[in-house]
């Protein structure tokens, strides 16, 4: 609910800087009119299909999941009837929003050909027999492992499945049969899963200008106990919080990403006009509004200012074991072709044998000249070039720092190398260090 409250202030401040034009065309501009792809799991999953194959306004899409919700049990059922009856319900109520939108039980949930609508739609559950992966309900075709088919209806009951509450549901027949309930908690903010499949659909090349991320609450600091032994709502507040920092650390000087929760958390049975009091007040923050207005600036069809491949997007990966984070890449990278030029011929024209000393190339200039986006640009070339390579990044401004971050790289590559291990395989490294 939260999000949804979001994207309406998102939403009405685009209206209000766009008004309705003098030639009588009135009609609303809708999320999946400015947005390509939209992705949910669990309740998000609902709200994706709301705004995205329903097409709804947000306000309306709001207005059903409210009264959705309270129309859904609060506490976990005790029993399989009890759970059986509650999917009674929930489907009872979703052939109810279904039907007042023009949709039958029957309406399929992926189209049957490519030229599919502008907007794509996934849903992201998990699957009973192998929830280490996502299981996507696409509103699309798309290369690589196929979904079972399903209707807009079952799609919406898979991802609101969750177990303690209701049945798991079954997609399909004979090998293509699969058991479907609310997606775990790992996947409970998918936007870097969305960003791969933006890239499966496309191409690396595919420009990127906006994501944006909509949360359902803040979480806090939780020892060990609370996170593995309470409520399943804080494992995803947790994990949420983590991928939205993986992103973060990535995109950061891109100002194409943007996130936005709410602090605290809502439960389900919060009454909506406080829920939307407490997002009233979270929204009045003077940071906050401010993105809120860079993301409605960004959402102008004509906006030219940033955009980002996608490929390079999935590329900067966030290295474990303490390393510090990559250089966020920039948008609109242009020239220094010549740069390039020389790094790739020098590190990836030939052959090379481990016996030949390091190829080490020195980018100098004056600050802010681009050294740094050189670096990083040729070093995601390098990656999708080189099978197996990994690219690092130490701080050399000092012998020891530069120690220090080979030592992290060491531990990296093999975890639970003792210290004196590790030190003594930068003592035989060659004097080139």
């Amino acid at each position: 609910m939260p999000a949804l409250m979001l994207l309406s202030e998102v939403m009405e401040r685009y209206k209000f800087d766009h008004p309705p034009k003098e030639d009588g065309n009135t009609r609303e501009t809708l999320p999946c009119d400015i947005f390509s792809m939209t992705i949910g799991s669990g309740h998000g999953g609902l709200v994706a299909i709301l705004l995205g194959k329903l097409r709804m306004p947000v306000d309306a899409a709001l207005e059903a999941y409210c009264s959705l919700l309270a129309a859904l049990p609060t506490s976990p059922a005790q029993s399989d009837e009890e759970r059986s009856q509650n999917a009674t319900r929930l489907e009872e109520e979703l052939r109810r929003i279904l039907n007042f939108e023009g949709i039958t039980p029957d309406d399929m949930m992926q189209t049957n050909t490519r030229k599919t609508e502008s907007h794509r739609v996934v849903v992201c559950t998990g699957q009973t027999t192998n929830m280490s992966n996502p299981y996507y309900i696409r509103s699309y075709p798309s290369r690589g492992v196929q979904t079972a088919p399903c209707t807009i209806l079952q799609a919406a009951m898979a991802c609101m499945a969750d177990p303690t509450f209701y049945p798991p549901v079954t997609l399909g027949k004979f090998h293509r049969r699969v058991t479907l309930v609310e997606a775990p908690a790992t996947f409970a903010n998918p936007t870097k899963l969305l960003l791969s499949e933006a890239e499966v659909i496309h191409t690396e090349s595919w420009s990127v200008r906006l994501i944006l991320s909509l949360g359902c609450g803040e979480s806090e600091l939780l020892t060990v106990e609370e996170y593995h032994g309470g409520p399943r709502r804080l494992q995803y507040g947790v994990e949420s919080e983590r991928v939205h920092q993986d992103l973060l650390s990535r995109l950061k000087e891109t100002r194409i990403y943007y996130r936005f929760h709410p602090r605290g958390q809502f439960g389900l049975s919060e009454d909506p006009a406080d829920i939307q009091a407490r997002v009233d007040g979270f929204l009045q923050d003077v940071d906050i509004s401010s993105s809120v207005d860079a993301v409605v600036r960004t959402m102008e069809k004509g906006w030219p200012k940033q955009a980002i491949a996608i490929g390079d997007i999935n590329s900067v990966r966030v290295l474990d074991m303490g390393l510090p984070p990559r250089p966020s890449v920039v948008p609109n990278f242009v020239g220094r072709e010549d740069v390039l030029a020389q790094l790739r011929s020098h590190h990836l024209g030939g052959q090379f044998s481990p016996e030949q000393l390091p190829r080490i190339s020195v980018l100098a200039g004056i600050g802010g000249s681009g050294k740094t986006q050189c670096a990083l640009r040729f070093a995601l070339e390098y990656e999708r070039s080189v099978q197996n390579a990994s690219v690092y990044f130490v701080d050399a401004r000092s012998e020891a720092a530069l120690r220090q971050g080979l030592q992290n790289i060491v531990y990296s590559m093999k975890s639970g190398l003792s210290q004196r291990w590790s030190t003594s395989i930068l003592a035989s490294l060659p004097d080139w260090m």
